[in-house]
């Protein structure tokens, strides 16, 4: 098992984290890792680590995405430094490549997440040591066709409002205008 993050770099409250690291896994997933991971975490005194760290590292190939905490089989790939699902990706390419000719530098800040790291950002959550997050399998991310895009930098967000829907981008988050789903 691949660590969310270093053992001394973690919660200042590590009593909620450790119910709400075991709130996260089902019991069937229970494995002795996650046991000593827990039991190490009741000790520590230090913020968290990003939980967009290469210790979630993923790499191109088959691997399993989630919907409505139903998994599936899916294909990833790397653009712009981060996974996504294969279709995802050709048409964020081609998305990417349409705002560059409009002069817009479009970016991906955020892409798939495996479970590990949904799991580390809703146990972040539940103790109230970082932003909303879905629930382990509930989240778009997992599902490799949401992407969170660079949308603070000037021109970006007004492009993806006038264009994204023709390259089968669709903003689902209201509040979020970073996040864009393709295909939904």
């Amino acid at each position: 098992m691949l660590l969310p993050y270093p053992l001394d770099v973690l919660l200042p409250n590590p009593v909620k984290l450790l119910a709400a690291v075991m709130l996260t896994q089902a019991p069937d997933e229970a494995s002795a890792p996650d046991v000593v991971l827990a039991a190490a975490m009741v000790g520590a005194h230090r913020p968290l680590a990003p939980v967009e760290s290469s210790a979630y590292r993923v790499s191109p190939g088959p691997t399993t995405c989630y919907r409505q905490g139903a998994p599936f089989a899916c294909t990833i790939t790397i653009v712009d430094g981060f996974p996504m699902e294969v279709g995802t990706a050709a048409a964020y390419i081609q998305m990417r490549n349409a705002a560059h000719a409009a002069g817009v530098a479009l970016r991906v800040v955020s892409g798939f997440r495996p479970m590990a790291q949904q799991r580390a950002l809703y146990a972040a959550y539940l103790a109230h040591a970082g932003p909303l997050a879905a629930r382990p399998g509930y989240s778009e991310h997992q599902s490799g066709h949401a992407v969170d895009l660079n949308t603070p930098e000037a021109g970006v967000l007004s492009w993806l409002n006038a264009h994204a829907a023709t390259y089968g981008f669709r903003r689902t988050i209201r509040s979020e205008g970073w996040h864009w789903e393709h295909g939904t």
